[in-house]
């Protein structure tokens, strides 16, 4: 498909899924198949944006004239503007009787180009209206970020660099279109506010200014406002014949190559800190109403590609070119091939602050009311699975906007056919037997605390279910015990190891089984979308009960559905496939009693994320680590094959051990607890333990806590039952003591 195609995928999404047709305007989110709705709110800003994005094109005149039309059911009727949050039915929701400056020069910008395009000159006339009441209101409260609904309030008095770029854009358009006004006055005080947030000491551009006008600090930079601001830069360096605009548009876009690639999918991280650093923030997080956790979003690197190619062959370094290829790569590699639409984007678990390792479907511990999110108990995540209309609507208007940069740079993404599995060898039948024994014998002498453990996990049970942890309402980046179906099946794992009996069985069951939904995938709890992950812990905590879902057939159709092209499974059927998430696939399917449709595709899709060291990758070219080869293992095992170059495998797994007795999770990278366990775990698949088993028990041990939990980091709080599952599996690995087969399908 190119990419010209999947540009008008968006907008075809956007349009079929993502537009309501009994009440008009565009709906916030739909679910990966674009057949559930995630969220039926309507906000300005999406509504905007697909205005904007259909009237980039003159392709769908009709679809702009409908957007359009429905747009007027956001018209504040009492004062100038539109108001920003409704529901389904166009009635307004209490927060949404407020004036975001952002927002209401969006829908000034999309107002002027519907009118410019289709020659509707009431759009274009009420356009200019209310860019004098934005540029006044501007004036009158510097910029400050939130008004009240009648423009006389300040209500956040922030000034962030979206607001201004967006500023900067609408008089762009608007003084390039209407010759009888001189809009030198608005250019010259916009962008003096613009130059402001420009950071001359490391590079960039600060995202959040104070009302005095200084950088605050702890909002750090992002991606999307950085993007923005060298797109509307390049724009008014063209407009005004101005090479400074255009030179700093483009130092904006070196610093954000410079210092925010991400080193596992190749696009850009959403935020750095001021000085350019990528990490894990808690401290931004917590004070700032952030998530901590960097994550890559894909209409960043649209609006990314609107900047590269709005500098185009001006640009007077290579950088410009190569982030076009990065951002259009990025697009490609997150747009659906078999349903169209585009995903949210990419998430992580971190290893450490600066150590991007697990992939994820999922961004973690987002603020409150982020549009698609969910709550499990006091832990919120959006599932970057489901296909939002603002993000159809940036990577459409890229895409149709920068069509010829796209065409010059090409795609570059990973969407490929199934690679041979002629590498790896089909084993003998009874190497892993496939009965679900845990434990095959009893500790020695075990070093952590296991009665005081015990007690721990009992009391994160919930409900019928068990949480993450036995706290009921913890502060900081902790979760409470409201129950899982990730953390039920890590708590079913022990007890099952520990020969423990399951209480309240039959409840237990019916509160897994009611978090199947009805495409059969399960999600986290019910209600909750599926996800080949929560599926998966949801079929394996059945399964170690002896039991199955409601409806196994609709299962195993969900999770078959989840492979793609290229052999591998993502987190949802269309998403990128990696080799964690096929792991988790192949041993679900397993479970059931079943297979991957193409098994031999499957098959090589993991083979081919190996290198000649023996190591293995989450996809094929991204960086080594013991997470990969471990879930490499795992999947090749349970589907029937030998993985090639053990030898070499096992050598690079045990040259990752350190003195202390744990193991980074790359050469040369972070001792990693979690990447500990995935480098003992493939190791016992391998018929191999550590090279030195006592100093790894010991390193293991020491990570039990006074309250008889784990923590990831030696000396740290407890975390979750994720934690107590490791380093009870990793004691009992390093004692020769679990199947191959368990450590193999139970993760």
């Amino acid at each position: 498909m190119s990419l010209l195609v999947e540009s008008k995928s968006q907008l075809d999404f956007l349009w079929d899924s993502l537009v309501d047709r009994e009440y008009g305007g565009v709906l916030t989110s739909v679910d990966a198949n674009g057949a559930d709705f995630i969220c039926d709110d309507k906000r300005l800003e999406d509504q905007a944006l697909a205005l904007l994005a259909f009237a980039g094109t003159s392709r769908y005149p009709e679809r702009a004239h409908s957007i359009a039309q429905s747009l007027l059911n956001l018209r504040d009727p009492q004062y100038p503007g539109y108001l920003e949050l409704t529901d389904r039915y166009w009635r307004p929701h209490a927060a949404g009787f407020v004036k975001t400056l952002s927002h209401q020069l969006f829908t000034t910008l999309a107002l002027l180009e519907y009118g410019i395009r289709f020659n509707r000159e009431q759009e274009v006339q009420e356009a200019y209206l209310l860019l004098d009441d934005i540029l006044q209101a501007a004036r009158t409260h510097k910029f400050a970020r939130l008004i009240d609904r009648d423009w006389g309030t300040v209500l956040d008095d922030h000034r962030d660099l979206k607001t201004v770029a967006a500023a900067s854009l609408v008089l762009e358009r608007a003084g390039r279109f209407n010759k009888s006004r001189n809009y030198s006055e608005d250019w010259d005080f916009v962008t003096e506010h613009l130059t402001r947030f420009v950071d001359e000491e490391h590079g960039g551009v600060h995202d959040l200014l104070t009302s005095e006008g200084r950088p605050n600090l702890i909002a750090g930079k992002r991606l999307d406002s950085m993007a923005l601001a060298a797109y509307a830069l390049a724009r008014l360096g063209k407009s005004l014949n101005s090479s400074a605009f255009l030179d700093k548009a483009e130092q904006i876009l070196e610093f954000i190559h410079a210092h925010m690639l991400h080193p596992m999918f190749g696009g850009y991280w959403d935020r750095s800190a001021t000085d350019g650093k990528v990490q894990v923030d808690g401290i931004q997080g917590y004070y700032g109403n952030v998530s901590p956790f960097p994550v890559l979003k894909v209409s960043d690197h649209a609006i990314l590609l609107l900047a590269a190619h709005e500098i185009g062959v001006q640009a007077k370094k290579d950088t410009v070119l190569e982030v076009a290829r990065v951002a259009t790569a990025v697009i490609r590699n997150y747009t659906d091939q078999r349903l169209g639409g585009t995903f949210l984007g990419q998430g992580n678990w971190f290893s450490t602050p600066v150590d991007p390792t697990v992939p994820l479907g999922r961004h973690f511990w987002v603020p409150p009311f982020t549009p698609g999110s969910f709550h499990a108990g006091n832990f919120a995540y959006l599932p970057l699975q489901q296909k939002q209309a603002l993000t159809q609507a940036w990577t459409g208007f890229a895409l149709e906007a920068s069509a010829d940069t796209v065409l010059k740079v090409g795609s570059n993404g990973d969407v490929s056919g199934p690679v041979s599995a002629s590498e790896a060898l089909r084993i003998e039948e009874d190497y892993l037997e496939d009965n679900l024994t845990s434990s095959i014998k009893s500790l020695e002498d075990p070093l952590i605390d296991i009665p005081h453990y015990i007690q721990w996990l009992e009391q994160t049970k919930s409900g019928g279910g068990y949480g993450l942890t036995p706290y009921r309402s913890p502060l900081g980046y902790r979760s409470d015990r409201s129950s899982q179906v990730f953390s039920t099946l890590h708590v079913l794992a022990d007890f099952h190891v520990l020969k423990k009996e399951v209480v309240d069985k039959s409840i237990l069951v019916d509160t897994i089984r009611l978090c199947q939904n009805p495409d059969g995938g399960f999600g986290e709890q019910p209600g909750h979308p599926s996800e080949a992950f929560t599926t998966y812990c949801g079929v394996l905590s059945l399964h170690i009960l002896g039991e199955a879902p409601t409806n196994p057939d609709a299962c195993i159709n969900y999770l078959r559905s989840c492979q793609n092209q290229d052999g591998g499974f993502g987190n949802a059927p269309g998403y990128r496939s990696d080799v964690w998430h096929t792991n988790l696939s192949v041993a679900a399917l397993q479970a059931l009693g079943s297979s991957p449709a193409d098994p031999a595709a499957c098959v090589g899709f993991i083979v081919s994320c190996s290198d000649d060291q023996g190591a293995y990758s989450i996809h094929p070219g991204a960086p080594v680590d013991t997470f990969s080869a471990y879930r490499a293992i795992s999947s090749l095992y349970l589907l029937g094959y030998h993985p090639p170059q053990q030898e070499k495998t096992a050598n690079w797994l045990k040259s990752q051990q350190t003195t202390d007795g744990g193991f980074v999770y790359s050469t040369g990278r972070s001792l990693s607890f979690v990447g500990s366990y995935h480098a003992i775990a493939a190791l016992y698949l391998l018929g191999e333990l550590p090279a030195n088993v006592t100093a790894c028990k010991k390193w293991m041990a020491d990570h039990q806590n006074p309250d008889g939990g784990f923590g990831r980091q030696l000396g740290g709080i407890s975390d979750t039952t994720d934690e107590g599952f490791i380093c009870l599996h990793s004691t009992y690995m390093l004692d020769n003591a679990l199947s191959r087969y368990w450590v193999a399908i139970v993760s």
